[in-house]
């Protein structure tokens, strides 16, 4: 009796090749996805505080960073940068949201922005 896996396995190359590229097509769009909207943000919130605050020499702030890897917009909610003697805030805002034009950004090879707000308290 042959296992689960190989049955999967042998069914899987008796199909077209155009169903295996479908398969893998849609496997690596939906894993660009999960590390778009779930690793990434995670990362950048623990990371971003602690990198820009070494370089600025002042305690940073990031509540909560969202990207949606459908529509490719990012937002940053609660960001601020403290001044450096002591808690009073030198720079922050509530939501910074940016619309980020991924084609356009491949086909020019800059990085392009579409839409970009800023909202503070």
């Amino acid at each position: 009796m042959t296992s689960f896996f190989t049955q999967i396995r042998t069914q899987f190359k008796r199909r077209p090749a155009y169903q295996k590229w479908l398969f893998w097509l849609v496997s690596v769009y939906l894993l660009f996805c999960a590390i778009l909207g779930g690793l990434i943000p995670a990362i950048a919130k623990q990371q971003l505080p602690q990198q820009l605050g070494e370089i600025l020499g002042r305690q940073v702030i990031v509540q909560d960073i969202h990207i949606n890897p459908f529509t490719t917009e990012l937002t940053v909610t609660g960001f601020a940068i403290n001044e450096q003697s002591d808690d009073a805030q030198f720079v922050s805002f509530d939501r910074l949201y940016a619309n980020l034009q991924v084609w356009q950004s491949l086909r020019l090879m800059v990085h392009s922005v579409g839409r970009c707000r800023v909202r503070t308290a």
